[in-house]
């Protein structure tokens, strides 16, 4: 934000697209494939994405949560992006 010049922010990252509830793509986040910090890093907040209030792969989710389970078990909640992908 301080440079002048253009900067790619997700350089030797791993991308994810993160989405809002309607499945449209509303930010991005990395992952450093090698060692360096931070370890994931996202987009800025914008009204659109605010990451503190988006659940990582919700659009997936929200169809099989709303299916009555027949197993009786319910939804794992995770906290980074491979642990969803996983």
């Amino acid at each position: 934000e301080e440079r002048k010049a253009t900067y790619d922010r997700f350089r030797s990252r791993l991308m994810f697209p993160i989405w809002d509830g309607k499945g449209r793509v509303i930010a991005f986040g990395g992952r450093i494939l090698k060692d360096g910090d931070p370890k994931y890093l996202n987009s800025p907040d914008t009204p659109t994405f605010i990451k503190g209030k988006t659940l990582y792969a919700y659009n997936f989710a929200l169809p099989m949560a709303r299916q009555k389970d027949e197993s009786g078990e319910g939804l794992i909640v995770v906290e980074g992006y491979m642990d969803v992908i996983a």
